[in-house]
């Protein structure tokens, strides 16, 4: 291939040459100074009027007629040569494809293995990215059997998220969802534009994003189920094309969110559910021929799986590990027949999901806590001052819908409002008045909660402070008694000395009496030095107050 496009720069070269010359030798019948390509042979625009100047064959004409495109007769041979090379450069070029062609195709299984792998990395990265970009946290799956509570503090809505970062949003206004093992159905209410429809959003994008290995953006410590489906009811699905309503789409919803229930729960009697509570959910396969068929893919294969767990066989149940979100349940008709079908709809769910999570407005469901312990009400607050919601959720009281005030704050007529007022009716203002109570009431306790937090934090950063300090003065007090103790050795030794040499001393001839004297002068010279200092005499009259330091 090498010595084919050397020839083939070769030949180019040589028809650039001659056209060259071509051209500054009859400039008078060139129309335009160039050289150009007309059917892969290198041509010149030579004028109409005078192509008997330059023979050679015609490859093309311009529009107007006036230029023609001619291959001059003294390039033709070298032209045709060059076509030749081209050809053999192709047929080369080709014989190399198919060689490395063969070669790719005997190594495929590996290169398919290997792009698998890349894959599966590069999801890996990018999902690491992802839960690091929005500020997410791992999740642990626990078993809500062993009571263990669905623990989703600060919850965010991933999307309100990219939005604040990327178009300058608002701030997100985090949920926190803290639900006991025995809750089945949480019902939401409050007033419209409050936060009811992004709060069951929230959670179910949550429960997939941990099902399909992302984290989740809540605050750790991030505890929930491994929910084996999310079914959702949320929106309005009417249609004038398939003549549906408000309440018939809603309907035709939920009926095929009770179908995959009870679908997904008799396929479950061929699996079975495992949860790894220390290292994760991990997957495993479901058919026996699929592990046949890649027990050689087994070490390699990073994804965990599940297995879901065998109801009775004598009662094939649907499946309770669904997580079920429904927006307005039971809108769109008739109150009274909407209440009902929803109370009735709720108490279904509670015995066949494992959570299921409501917005409503009917004060119907806010009772159901009261009968069934499996029940939970929450509600988005409302503040009262500013007639606005302040999209905060709060658990185990049921909200108002603030229809009223909400239409006052978005320009409704204050006597339309007024006459609303005086027909909505007394019972139903005592109990807004109970709920507005208990509301405050709420947001009195959360006060008082956050200030024992916020002393509670000061007593333990105080704590810290006076044990950092005890530690260090017990250390240095060891330091203390170790730098003295060298010192009174390094004195003993020292006057062992001494004395020592005044034995000798004396050891040296017959010791006189005058030679008695002067040692038993060096020996008190030698206890005075070495004397520990008296301790220090208190102060007289001094009578230590509350306050003052002493030192024992």
């Amino acid at each position: 291939m090498g010595e084919i496009r050397v020839e083939l720069r070769k030949i180019r070269s040589q028809i650039t040459q001659k056209l060259q010359n071509i051209i500054q030798a009859k400039s008078g019948a060139i129309q335009e100074q160039l050289i150009t390509q007309r059917s892969d042979r290198f041509v010149i625009p030579v004028k109409a009027p005078q192509k008997d100047a330059i023979p050679g064959i015609v490859h093309d004409t311009s529009t107007s007629g006036a230029t023609l495109y001619i291959e001059p007769s003294s390039v033709v041979p070298l032209g045709n040569q060059l076509r030749q090379i081209f050809r053999k450069e192709q047929t080369e070029a080709e014989a190399i494809r198919r060689t490395l062609t063969e070669k790719v195709a005997a190594v495929t299984p590996d290169l398919e293995r290997l792009l698998a792998i890349v894959t599966t990395l590069d999801l890996a990265v990018a999902k690491a990215r992802y839960s690091l970009w929005i500020g997410s946290n791992p999740p642990r799956f626990i078993n809500r059997q062993d009571n263990e509570i669905i623990t989703l503090r600060n919850l965010r809505h991933p999307l309100l998220v990219w939005q604040q970062q990327h178009e300058q949003g608002n701030p997100v206004i985090p949920v926190d969802l803290l639900i006991s093992p025995q809750i089945r159905v949480v019902t939401i209410t409050g007033p419209n534009t409050g936060g009811k429809t992004v709060t069951l959003k929230t959670l179910g994008l949550a429960a997939i994003m941990a099902k399909v290995g992302l984290f989740v953006p809540a605050r750790e410590p991030v505890e929930m189920p491994w929910f084996s489906q999310v079914l959702a009811d949320i929106g309005d699905e009417q249609s004038l094309q398939q003549s549906l309503s408000t309440f018939s789409g809603h309907i035709r919803r939920i009926s095929r969110i009770l179908e995959a229930l009870e679908e997904k729960g008799v396929r479950s009697q061929e699996s079975d559910f495992d949860f790894a509570q220390s290292n994760g959910v991990r997957r495993k396969k479901e058919e026996e021929e699929e592990v046949r068929r890649k027990e050689e893919e087994e070490e390699e294969e990073e994804k965990e799986k599940i297995k879901l767990p065998i109801p009775s066989p004598q009662s094939p149940v649907p499946s309770p590990q669904s997580l079920v979100l429904l927006d307005e349940v039971g809108a769109g008709t008739d109150p009274v027949e909407g209440s009902a079908l929803a109370i009735a709809l709720l108490k279904y769910l509670a015995n066949h999901t494992q959570l299921t999570m409501a917005s409503t407005h009917f004060g119907e469901l806010k009772a159901l806590k009261y009968e069934n312990p499996q029940f939970e009400n929450a509600s988005v607050e409302f503040n009262e001052t500013t007639l606005s919601p302040t999209y905060r959720l709060l658990w185990g009281i049921p909200g108002r819908s603030n229809a009223l005030s909400i239409a006052l704050r978005l320009g409704l007529k204050p006597e339309v409002v007024a006459e609303a007022k005086t027909q909505v009716g007394e019972a139903t203002d005592e109990v807004n008045q109970v709920i507005a109570g208990l509301e405050a009431q709420r947001r009195h306790q959360e006060t008082k909660a956050a200030e024992a937090q916020k002393i509670l934090r000061q007593a333990e950063r105080l704590y810290k402070e006076v044990s950092d300090k005890a530690a260090a003065l017990e250390a240095r007090e060891k330091d203390l008694r170790a730098s003295q103790e060298i010192a009174v050795q390094q004195a003993i030794t020292q006057a062992k000395g001494e004395i020592a040499q005044v034995i000798r001393r004396l050891q040296k001839g017959t010791p006189n009496a005058q030679d008695a004297q002067q040692a038993t002068a060096s020996l008190s010279q030698i206890a005075q030095k070495y004397e520990p200092a008296p301790p220090p005499k208190p102060k007289a009259g001094f009578m230590p107050k509350v306050g003052d330091r002493v030192r024992i």
